[in-house]
């Protein structure tokens, strides 16, 4: 049986609680995973109020986007991987709004 480091465990908690608790979050985007190699697709990415900004990734390297899992008294979802890039949004939304003023 191996032995459980406690401390290092409580480490990760603390971190995670200065971090994230009593944040408030800014800022929510889409964006590539890695703008050289297209084929990690997006990942889900936010910013908190101290400018402190997170991804979710498959694992602790950072090796692509992970999806973000979550459950409410109301329900539960998934915040998915692949979502359209946020730039690339940005873009289509004005395309789309200058068509609509050219249709005027």
């Amino acid at each position: 049986m191996s032995k459980i480091d406690l401390n290092l465990e409580r480490n990760w908690y603390k971190e995670a609680e200065k971090l994230l608790l009593n944040q408030k979050i800014t800022g929510v985007v889409w964006q590539n995973w890695d703008e050289s190699e297209s084929h990690y697709g997006t990942g889900l990415v936010f910013e908190t109020e101290n400018e402190t900004v997170f991804f979710v990734s498959q694992d602790d390297e950072g090796n692509g986007p992970g999806a973000l899992h979550w459950a409410s008294h109301k329900g539960h979802g998934i915040l998915p991987v692949g979502v359209m890039d946020h730039k690339e949004l940005t873009h289509h939304e004005i395309d789309e709004l200058d068509k609509k003023r050219a249709s005027k």
